[in-house]
């Protein structure tokens, strides 16, 4: 299965119904845009008893993010620890959002992005829409525990590029779902 990933959005593997409840053992987080109902569909379950549920809004298009999950804060001004800007998770914004930052004013460390409730699985597409660095601190201490990153390494976004992170219910962190 294959998703692409543009400076517009993010378009998951595409399946019917039918095709869903044929899966063998999906795991937990699965994702996909379900062509039936026009829904991006999440396996809130196991691989012995999945549970596919319908995330957030409808998603219009061939599977890419709403312009209704974009999220454009002000500027990062300094380094942010447990990041939350206003209308991040807010009941409004879908669990697939896309989140255009800048720093204009140097580069800027993100130690930690505000989690989702618990037992909700968020897709974000962190995007620099310009200026200076934003660095993604793999595992900092200084965000709370439930809003790190668990990355590799900490990851650099140069100016207008991005990142796919999923906040992983099993680990209570923040992981890079982009392809490599």
């Amino acid at each position: 299965m294959e998703y692409y990933v543009t400076e517009d959005g993010i378009q998951f593997p595409t399946h019917t119904s039918a095709e869903r409840n044929a899966f063998a053992a999906p795991p937990n987080g699965f994702v996909f845009y379900n062509t039936d109902t026009n829904q991006l569909e999440q396996n809130r379950g196991d691989g012995v008893t999945p549970s596919f549920e319908q995330m957030g809004g409808t998603i219009s298009g061939a599977s890419f993010i709403s312009s209704e999950g974009v999220l454009t804060p002000p500027e990062i001004t300094s380094n942010q620890d447990n990041y939350n800007p206003t209308g991040w998770l807010d009941s409004g914004v879908p669990q697939v959002t896309l989140m255009n930052c800048f720093a204009n004013s140097g580069d800027k460390d993100l130690t930690g992005i505000q989690a989702p409730s618990p037992g909700v699985i968020c897709i974000l597409y962190l995007y620099n829409e310009g200026g200076n660095k934003i660095k993604l601190k793999n595992n900092s201490g200084a965000s709370s525990a439930a809003n790190r990153f668990d990355l590799k390494a900490d990851i650099t976004l140069d100016d207008k590029k991005g990142i796919i992170l999923m906040y992983d219910t099993s680990k209570s962190r923040w992981v890079n779902f982009s392809k490599s």
